[in-house]
């Protein structure tokens, strides 16, 4: 199998999986990005890069 690391693992909202996401990424050297759509979130915390999304559509 290819080598992850150095990968980008972007993470769209959610925090149920944030200690096996962190886990994951600390085994395989895997860069952890996290969108939400208020800051601040826990996602941001386990994150290297984080950025507030908001995905309401705009009429």
């Amino acid at each position: 199998m290819e080598s992850l690391k150095g990968k980008r693992l972007l993470l769209l909202g959610g925090d149920f999986w944030m200690e096996e996401l962190a886990q994951y990424a600390k085994e395989t050297g895997v860069k952890l990005i996290a969108t939400a759509k208020k800051a601040p979130s826990k996602l941001f915390e386990i994150a290297e890069e984080s950025y507030t999304v908001d995905p309401t559509p705009r009429a």
